[in-house]
């Protein structure tokens, strides 16, 4: 019996960049929230983010309701309340 079988993949790189730790990671979106004023809707809902998924939701509802206090449409709201 004749084995035909090929194998087709491709080995992705590495990133380039330093790899970081989930502290390191907080730390810097902390630092970047208070370089920015404490109100950039980005680094918020990394914030709110990143609490949810490492099963920290009274940190995620923090940054959360501080993200809602700020001015936006409500296909914005509506967006952070769906996600």
């Amino acid at each position: 019996m004749k084995n035909d079988s090929t194998f087709r993949f491709t080995v992705l790189k590495i990133p380039e960049g330093e790899a970081l730790t989930g502290d390191e990671i907080e730390g810097r979106l902390l630092k970047q929230l208070a370089d920015r004023g404490g109100e950039d809707k980005e680094t918020l809902w990394a914030l709110c983010r990143m609490y949810s998924e490492w099963n920290r939701p009274q940190e995620a509802r923090t940054y959360l309701d501080r993200l809602l206090k700020l001015p936006c449409d409500l296909e914005e709201r509506a967006g952070y309340f769906l996600a």
